[in-house]
């Protein structure tokens, strides 16, 4: 069965779009996301690199650090913050209480204040944070020891109270009063959290950091709502992981190499988010920057939905453009080809009409030059032909009268031959 090429482009080109189209989905559905993924994490460990030469720069103004924080965060879509050594934060000082050590804790640690940072309390329990924080209260802590920080394991308040009628009420508050615990949960646990009573732990040895304490708060220091560092408290996502980064710090004695950027993976919920942690040793500290992973997530998720449509809308778009590239391109060969018999039949009537100025175009001039070559010679030919004719009918008709002429003496001297040898009329001979 013989297919035409108008046939053959059609089909060769509507399989080399689709193929095309086919990699394009492919590589948006399968490979769009691994180099969304590179190329997220490449951004942020540069964009890291130059907010850590800010920061050296401005190290000493804590609003400009978060100005930088602020910055970082609304470019990269990803939130970050600085950590000191001990994994703190360390330009957040709006979330504490300052403590009074009772005299047996003042000659055992050397100290007589401390404060304690409050964000790493659970989230759950920031309510009745709110409620139990009255000054002159008394508080004991069970936390680790670094230089004059204390890193709180257990936090435990017992309000400044008076008892009426054998009932124990808030003299600030004029309510029953009650004391409050409050934990560190990830470190609670790591550290053996399943004791009853975690005051009774001291100091195991002389290399532990794990003091017990007790004091009477002085001072209360909680955040504004509108400050940038209670966004971060109210991150829990993000506060987990510095706590879990703290934990490591502290409990694994993370070795972290200097001057490199560390990268984390982490999921939950079925979100991914790429952590990275660069260790500053000009500041000794710590840069914490973490991101999530969900929209690219969800920019695939909704390529795979749309590309439904896509496909359709270009697959019809391709039927229709390969069956019109295919008639303009198969269009002068099959004008070619129609002149092309006619010359074969030797009929030049047709000439081939040349609207290009390329391949095409020349062979279609080609063609037409050879139509009239071959048309000048074949008329030629027929010329020669006919004077060929011509010239012969003349030889024949030379010859016939030639013949003719000479035929009539012939056929008289042949008589007389005839007579002269056969002694016809003898008494004639004379004559």
């Amino acid at each position: 069965m013989k297919r035409g090429i108008v046939f053959k482009l059609f089909l060769l080109t509507t399989m080399l779009c689709i193929l095309i189209l086919a990699t394009i989905f492919v590589g948006q559905t399968i490979f769009f996301k691994q180099f969304y993924m590179n190329k997220k994490v490449e951004d942020l460990e540069s964009n890291l690199t130059v907010f850590e030469k800010e920061y050296h720069k401005n190290s000493n103004d804590i609003a400009k650090i978060q100005q930088l924080e602020r910055d970082f965060a609304e470019e990269n879509n990803a939130w970050i913050t600085i950590l000191d050594q001990y994994g703190n934060l360390k330009h957040e000082n709006d979330f504490y209480i300052e403590i009074q050590l009772n005299e047996y804790y003042q000659k055992l640690l050397g100290m007589k204040t401390t404060k304690v940072p409050l964000y790493m309390i659970d989230e759950d329990n920031s309510v009745q944070l709110s409620e139990s924080l009255l000054k002159n209260s008394q508080v004991y802590i069970i936390g680790f020891l670094k230089e004059s920080q204390i890193i709180p394991v257990e936090i435990m308040i017992e309000p400044v109270e008076i008892n009426i009628n054998n009932e124990v009420y808030s003299r600030s508050q004029n309510i029953l009063a009650k004391s409050f615990t409050f934990r560190n949960k990830m470190l609670y646990e790591k550290i053996g959290g399943t004791r009853e009573n975690l005051k009774e732990i001291y100091i195991a040895n002389e290399n532990s950091d794990l003091v017990n304490l007790g004091g009477e708060i002085i001072n209360i220091q909680l955040p504004e709502s509108n400050d940038l560092s209670n966004v971060i408290y109210s991150n829990s996502l993000f506060l987990e992981q510095i706590k879990d980064f703290q934990n490591k710090l502290i409990l694994d004695k993370l070795d972290f190499p200097n001057a490199t950027t560390q990268l984390i993976n982490y999921e939950q919920n079925d979100i991914k988010y790429k952590i990275l942690i660069a260790k500053s040793d000009e500041t000794n500290s710590y840069i914490f920057s973490m991101t999530s992973l969900q929209p690219v997530d969800e920019a695939v998720q909704m390529i795979e939905e749309y590309y439904i449509y896509i496909v359709a809308f270009v697959s019809l778009l391709i039927l229709l453009a390969s069956y019109y590239y295919s008639i303009k391109i198969a269009k002068p060969l099959l004008r070619i080809t129609h002149t092309t018999e006619k010359i074969a039949n030797l009929d030049f009537s047709e000439t081939i009409a040349v609207h290009s100025n390329d391949e095409i175009g020349d062979l279609s001039r080609n063609i037409n030059l050879l139509s009239n070559g071959l048309s000048m010679y074949i008329e030629q030919l027929q010329q020669d032909i006919e004077k060929e004719k011509k010239l012969e009918n003349t030889r024949k008709e030379f010859i016939s009268g030639v013949s003719h002429e000479l035929k009539t003496p012939l056929s008289i001297m042949k008589s007389c031959i005839t007579i002269l040898r056969g002694n016809v009329a003898n008494h004639k001979k004379e004559y």
